[in-house]
């Protein structure tokens, strides 16, 4: 199983305290801080913020008046997708402003990226809805003058900082403070110098730890009163995490135990299929040989299958995708026209998602919206609304983006056409669509992901705390809701009580923090390997001979019924409806090997929490490498189209040469 750190919980020590405090009836508090807890706890039926909102705003609340700015006043809540982080932050805002009053010159909201950015933009701008902020929507302040009265201004490219002067609230994307640029750094010095008593709030907070998010915090840090981040994954795929303090924890887990489900409970569906058939390319000869069940050849060569095979490939792509329909499907016939389900399919590159676009929309009928790094704003805008009645599209195709901030509760099936090996990215991936429909109903909702076996995603369906894992599915089977199975209580029994251990108070160790941080220092970092170009020309490439998976054949050929309907089996003629044949090779075109190796650096910058500006440096060296190493030391537009299949079919494994190692050496080189 993948390993990650996980963020250190800094509110234990004031657990006791805050709970005499909310006993006692919030003493050490002003007047209107009471007023406004006292509004917030008091709500009508069909009004109330759920209990881990009213939790986590308690905590900030106590931490900020009742212990004086305790913890640096930079607090971070851990809450899941689709447990309303975006109403946490209003509420703070509306808290500050009401007891507070003129004491915070602004309220800025710095979110990692346009999506996120436009999420927000529907709850806190005026003139996006129905005309209304959450403010007003949710009556969050007990004045509602002021719930009417808060503005915010978008900041966005080309706009300038002038709306800042009449604004309560100021939303942007961190690109547009970025240091580099001439308009936006005039935007975040503009914030510098003309508002001196500012509160943050970092929505996804995990890309705090970027370069130029840091940097711009730090130029911003004497101008900061109070931080708050919010994020459902704070901890990074690079084993980092926000300078702030954690203080609340609402995990899957706990939103799944709620007396009211808060998400969706997950249900894997997995196939069970074998390969009956696959093309053998020798790498010097460019000899292709097609060998199956029946050849002495085919044993070796099925071992020596990757795992990326089992998805990527045309005939196992072709079958998964055919399952993932048939799910929704099922869904869309549930749904019964009160909303519109959607099929999310994540793949590992473009050429991947625009093969699973044009086979959803050939075969089944379905339009298929592909969102990329470089798709233009009109599919963003698109992907916004997608999952409305009114919406033309049935699934949407992602390969690197939609990760966070794109927030569809229709999405009711996630297909991963892509071998996850992050526990962050993984969380990220299954969250997009665990948000329920229906929020307020107690009724529990599925969530159906497919996945191949071959993947090895059992750690994350065990960290995702899934419902059920379904093995064995066909494209053929009928897919049903499903009673899921009850919850256990756990009833916690003190065994051996003359066993127990009296253990000592906790001594407090002065420079613990400063241990903690040498401690996560030395687990985290991977030093530059400065002689990083030595290294990547003297790697190799195991099994040089390209094997592609051309036909696989489902191991049963039963029709089952699955869920709440019909149930049992039946046996289905053996027709070749069990057979799905991949297409011939495809040919990839220069233009297409390009923006893979574009959509590679792009992963790799954001794995590492480096400035996307540094994409283009680190695209270079990959086509340096990928020249070395399979193109004969040649450029792109000289090599010929066996080559570049080749390359393109390598690109997964030339990821894996470029280590957290050898990127930190390619860019302190860079800064010599």
């Amino acid at each position: 199983m993948p390993q990650n750190i996980t963020m250190p919980d800094s509110f234990m020590e004031f657990e006791q305290e805050f709970k005499d405090w909310q006993m006692s009836h919030y003493p050490n508090c002003s007047q209107k801080t009471v007023e406004f807890i006292e509004h917030l706890l008091e709500r009508r039926e069909g009004d109330e913020l759920w209990q881990h909102q009213k939790e986590a705003i308690l905590r900030i609340i106590f931490l900020y008046e009742v212990k004086d700015r305790a913890l640096e006043s930079k607090y971070l809540l851990r809450i899941v997708t689709g447990g309303g982080k975006s109403l946490i932050i209003a509420s703070v805002i509306a808290w500050l402003k009401y007891a507070y009053g003129d004491q915070f010159d602004r309220f800025l909201i710095i979110t990692p990226n346009l999506i996120v950015r436009d999420r927000l933009q529907d709850d806190f701008l005026r003139s996006s809805g129905d005309g209304r902020t959450i403010f007003e929507k949710w009556s969050i302040s007990p004045d509602e003058n002021l719930n009417k009265s808060i503005s915010t201004v978008l900041i966005e490219s080309g706009s300038g900082p002038q709306g800042m002067i009449t604004a309560d609230i100021i939303l942007t994307n961190v690109q547009e403070l970025y240091t580099g640029g001439t308009n936006t750094a005039r935007n975040l010095g503009f914030l510098k110098e003309n508002f001196p008593r500012i509160a943050i709030f970092n929505d996804e907070a995990h890309n705090t730890v970027a370069d130029e998010f840091t940097h711009i915090l730090s130029i911003l840090r004497n101008n900061t009163l109070f931080r708050l981040d919010t994020t459902a994954t704070p901890e990074r795929a690079d084993n980092t995490y926000p300078d702030s303090r954690l203080i609340y924890s609402f995990d899957i887990t706990d939103a799944m135990d709620a007396p009211r489900p808060l998400i969706k409970n997950i249900v894997v569906l997995q196939p069970d299929a074998r390969i009956v058939e696959i093309t053998y390319t020798n790498a010097k000869t460019n000899e292709k040989k097609r060998i199956s069940e029946m050849d002495k050849e085919f044993e070796d060569a099925e071992r020596r299958v990757k795992p990326f095979q089992w998805v990527m490939d045309p005939a196992p792509m072709r079958m998964l995708l055919s399952i993932a329909v048939n799910a929704l499907r099922a869904k869309r016939q549930e749904a019964g026209g009160k909303y519109k389900p959607l099929l999310f399919v994540v793949t590992m590159g473009i050429e991947e998602a625009k093969t699973a676009k044009d086979f959803i929309e050939r075969e089944f009928d379905l339009r298929a919206l592909v969102v990329t790094e470089d798709s233009p704003d009109e599919n963003r805008e698109e992907a916004k609304k997608i999952g409305h009645l009114d919406s033309p599209y049935d699934a949407v195709v992602s390969v690197f983006m939609l990760r966070e901030g794109w927030d569809v509760s229709e999405v009711s099936v996630i297909l991963l056409l892509r071998r996850i090996i992050s526990p962050v990215f993984g969380k990220q991936i299954i969250g997009r669509g665990l948000r329920k429909v229906n929020k307020k109903s107690p009724d529990p909702e599925i969530l159906h992901v497919i996945d191949h076996p071959k993947l090895d995603h059992g750690w994350l369906w065990r960290m995702m705390n899934v419902s059920r894992i379904r093995q064995g599915i066909l494209p053929t089977d009928v897919i049903e809701e499903e009673p899921l199975p009850p919850k256990t209580e756990y009833l916690q029994k003190l065994v051996n009580p003359d066993k127990l251990i009296k253990i000592n108070e906790p001594v407090e160790d002065k420079d613990f923090k400063q241990k903690l941080e040498a401690i996560k220092a030395n687990l985290t970092s991977e030093g530059p390997i400065l002689n990083w170009k030595e290294v990547l020309d003297g790697s190799t490439y195991e099994y040089p001979d390209r094997l592609q998976i051309e036909a696989v054949i489902l191991e049963n050929i039963k029709k089952k019924y699955i869920g709440r309907g019909k149930t049992g089996t039946e046996i289905t003629k053996p027709t070749d409806d069990r057979y799905f044949k991949g297409e011939s090779e495809k040919r990839i075109s220069i233009e297409s090997f390009k923006d893979e190796v574009v959509s590679l650096a792009k992963g790799l910058i954001e794995e590492n929490s480096l400035d996307i500006a540094k994409t283009s440096r680190l695209y270079d060296v990959l086509m340096d490498h990928i020249s070395k190493k399979f193109f004969r030391n040649l450029s792109i537009s000289e090599v010929s189209q066996d080559e570049l299949n080749m390359a393109y079919y390598f690109l997964p494994s030339v990821k894996e040469k470029f280590t957290k190692g050898i990127i930190k050496g390619i860019f302190s080189e860079v800064k010599q």
